[in-house]
This record gives C-alpha cells, sequence and structure tokens, in this order.
C-alpha cells in the first residue's frame, strides 16, 4: 500500500499548489501506471478513483461489494471495477464469491 501513500502526497502538494503543473503532469503520469500493465500496478484503481465513480450495480448476494464505473478513466476498457464498502478494497476482478461467504459467516 505504499503507492496508496504516495497518491495521498502527489494530493496533499495539490491542495497547497493546484496549479503546479509539473506535480499535475506527475500525478497523472502516476495514475495512469496504477492499471493493468502499468508500472505500478495495483489490483484496483486507486480509492481516489471511488469518489468520482458511480455504482453499476448491487445485489443482496454480493453483500458488502458493488459494481463500479469510473467515467474519467484514463485506460480503455478499465471503467468498471469492484468495490467492497467495509475494507475500501478496489479490484478489477471480480470477487470469488465463496471466499467473500466465507469471510461473512467467520464475521458472524
Amino acid at each position: 500500500r505504499k503507492y496508496d501513500h504516495a497518491e495521498k502526497i502527489y494530493r496533499a502538494a495539490l491542495s497547497l499548489d493546484p496549479t503546479n503543473t509539473l506535480v499535475l503532469e506527475n500525478y497523472r503520469l502516476f495514475i495512469d501506471e496504477r492499471y493493468p500493465g502499468g508500472e505500478y500496478l495495483s489490483l484496483g484503481p486507486p480509492f481516489s478513483v471511488v469518489r468520482g465513480s458511480q455504482v453499476v450495480e448491487e445485489r443482496p448476494e454480493w453483500a458488502e461489494w458493488s459494481k463500479m464505473i469510473d467515467h474519467g478513466c484514463p485506460k480503455k476498457g478499465m471503467e468498471t471495477f469492484w468495490f467492497n464498502r467495509f475494507t475500501k478494497d478496489t479490484s478489477f476482478q471480480e470477487p470469488t464469491w465463496s471466499l467473500v461467504w466465507e469471510t461473512r459467516m467467520k464475521r458472524s
């Protein structure tokens, strides 16, 4: 999760100077590289993407998981992702439902 920390630092720098073109460009490149095929590959999009995304689908059997869409996604074909509202995890891959339910049963 060091990449999440790096993202927070970029956002902090931008909050201090939102017109700094060097920081803006480096942040854009950093975010682009967090998608599949990128240098800083993550299991899902950065958490900051969740705030600007929309829920596409929710089902009771998906428990805390929602299917989301990021209309501002810089990578074609990576617009849709999964989001867990409890753990704040994101994933490009559909969750393994048997593990999701096993975890829920252990929590109960």
